[in-house]
């Protein structure tokens, strides 16, 4: 079972409080960030999968004030595909006799790992859909993408995956996002913006005892372009200043043509504090 919801603003009380409420139901939560996570309910005492995931929706709105689109699988693939396909406030179940007419229409994108580059190599082998994927050689797909990946690619379009909710796991990265109501070009905003989701993100890492590499900059226009812009660091940091140094240099070699919709940090290659 895969949760999530979206969000105006990041807020931690509001996840926290999110993911008190899953633990609830069971001890096997994964965290995927502060607005999504994955249950194994196998073993619930709570009652079937979609009968908790319609409680846990009703009271994530009535307590926390927010809609959550939820996906209900037999594991975490077809649990996160399964929660993309009914925004924003949707709850969608895809059993395992189900899933390969469900899937066999979808774009190869609603795959895990299956990034532009990878749909790109994909419709050159003539495949854009995950039945067409399901429907390819595994020889075929090894030979264009290496055996690990092939494999997986094999294994995923047919809906098959045996990764188990980990409770606990070493963030790979850290980070925050604002999507304004309104759209602005108003770069003082937007510095406000950036330097708060700077501060946050910083916050984050020095509470966990993280420090990072690599700083990037994740800005979305108006008609939904995004751009990201990264730069890695000699040494790791968890310092204010420097981070909001990094960002504030990559923004200010972005045009500023159009109105921005959405600004976001992230950093990664982090490093455990000793």
């Amino acid at each position: 079972m895969r949760f999530s919801f979206p969000w105006t603003f990041t807020y931690r009380a509001v996840s926290r409080r999110f993911k008190a409420i899953l633990k609830e139901y069971t001890p096997l939560v994964e965290s995927v960030g502060l607005d999504e996570a994955f249950m194994d309910v196998t073993q619930s005492p709570h009652g079937f999968p979609e009968q908790i995931a319609r409680e846990i929706k009703r009271r994530i709105k009535r307590e926390i004030g927010l809609t959550a689109f939820v996906g209900v699988g037999p594991n975490k693939l077809l649990a996160k595909i399964a929660s993309d396909l009914n925004k924003p406030d949707g709850l969608t179940v895809i059993r395992d006799n189900d899933a390969a007419k469900i899937l066999a229409e979808l774009p190869t994108s609603k795959l895990w790992g299956v990034g532009k580059k990878t749909e790109k190599r994909l419709r050159k082998l003539g495949i854009e859909t995950i039945g067409q994927l399901a429907s390819a050689l595994l020889d075929d797909l090894i030979s264009a993408f290496g055996e690990k990946w092939g494999m997986a690619l094999h294994e995923h379009a047919r809906g098959m995956d045996e990764s188990p909710v980990i409770p606990f796991h070493e963030p790979k990265s850290m980070g925050r996002e604002l999507t304004y109501q309104r759209d602005t070009a108003n770069l003082d905003v937007i510095k406000r913006t950036l330097f708060r989701l700077v501060e946050q993100t910083v916050g984050e890492m020095n509470r966990r005892g993280y420090r990072a590499r690599t700083i990037a900059l994740k800005l979305r226009t108006s008609d939904f372009t995004t751009t990201t812009r990264a730069d890695t660091l000699q040494e790791p940091t968890a310092s204010l200043k420097t981070i909001w140094q990094k960002a504030l240099k990559m923004l200010s070699a972005y045009s500023m043509e159009k109105k921005l919709h959405l600004v976001g940090i992230r950093v990664s290659n982090l490093e455990k504090v000793r």
